[in-house]
């Protein structure tokens, strides 16, 4: 599975937010994606997968948001070892027959952008990725599967700031992609962030996630 951006805004395959029964059963483990900003603005990326055991979903994510934050090292440290972690976006994998996927993003004033006309779902899956050649066409080079295996999108609000996650059904098993190969699914997540003055018309900036492969747009022209 690879988090990836094409400039595409139409899903492809069926939407995230679909709802409908989870076609492999209750879900019994969760991938879990923990964002946020460091004091240098680089984005820190943990990823924990782990099983549900006896806890409900919104107790793990909880369990899962504590042991993400920084602090309390040697408390954490046991839990940690019993947990499956990893940094970034890597080898994002599903082994099991239904797994939620939720995405916590750790800052108080930034959110997952609203659905509207130009983006459907704050998460949205995509045909095709695109380079710019040296004559400044574009080259599609990598495709992807349509959605089928994602839906129940959902939110909620964390804690007394309410901050923002995501929490989607996923129907596995799925894992990473074979380097080269042109397989699997391919992600954009859309992130809403305000403007430090308010305007007159927008209140923020969409930034898309895109971890994987950078893009530099079109060839400059004259050097």
């Amino acid at each position: 599975m690879t988090p990836a951006n094409t400039g595409l805004r139409t899903p492809h395959g069926e939407p995230v937010s679909k709802i409908q029964p989870p076609k492999n059963g209750p879900p019994t483990h969760i991938q879990f994606i923990y964002l946020r900003l460091n004091r240098d603005f680089t984005l820190y990326v943990r990823q924990h997968h782990a099983p549900l055991g006896d806890r409900t979903i919104v107790q793990m994510e909880d369990h899962l948001i504590w042991l993400s934050r920084p602090g309390d090292g040697r408390r954490k440290a046991p839990e940690k070892r019993l947990i499956k972690w990893g940094y970034n976006f890597e080898a994002l994998a599903f082994p099991e027959p239904s797994t939620y996927l939720s995405i916590f993003l750790d800052e108080d004033a930034w959110d997952f952008s609203p659905a509207n006309e130009d983006c459907p779902d704050p998460l949205i899956f995509i045909a095709a990725k695109t380079r710019w050649r040296n004559d400044g066409t574009p080259e599609t080079f990598r495709h992807f599967l349509a959605n089928k295996r994602f839906y129940n999108l959902e939110a909620r609000a964390v804690g007394n700031d309410k901050r923002p996650l995501l929490r989607c059904t996923v129907d596995g098993p799925i894992m990473p992609d074979t380097p080269g190969i042109g397989e699997g699914y391919a992600f954009e997540l859309f992130l809403r962030a305000p403007y430090a003055e308010e305007g007159t018309s927008f209140n923020g900036v969409t930034i898309v996630i895109d971890p994987r492969v950078p893009n530099d747009g079109p060839p400059r022209q004259g050097g």
